[in-house]
């Protein structure tokens, strides 16, 4: 992993600038993870997929977030990278599609 400068960059694992309020999927929680008792590393990995609102962007450039969706607090916090925004389907195209490879189809 390169070394982070501080404040991090506002912006997602695809350059988008995130801000609060923002609605974003978590795609990791690696950076937040290791040390934790493994009922807490089994909660936060079970995050990975869902969407969630920003609640804070701290001033080295975290951005947090509420464990519980009907709260505003700051419970736990990681890399801007580690998310995608998530924006809903733009009129005219088909919400049921999802792309789920990254990686080029042979």
């Amino acid at each position: 992993m390169s070394e982070q400068t501080f404040p991090l960059s506002p912006t997602d694992s695809l350059g988008h600038v995130l801000s609060v309020g923002t609605r974003v999927r978590i795609e990791s929680v690696a950076s937040c993870v290791h040390d934790l008792p493994l009922e807490d590393q089994d909660h936060l990995c079970s995050l990975v997929g869902q969407v969630r609102e920003i609640v804070q962007i701290d001033s080295y450039g975290f951005v947090w977030f509420a464990v519980d969706h009907a709260e505003r607090s700051e419970d736990f916090c990681l890399f801007p990278r580690e998310v995608v925004l998530d924006s809903p389907p733009s009129e005219g195209s088909n919400p049921t599609f999802q792309r789920t490879a990254t990686r080029p189809l042979n």
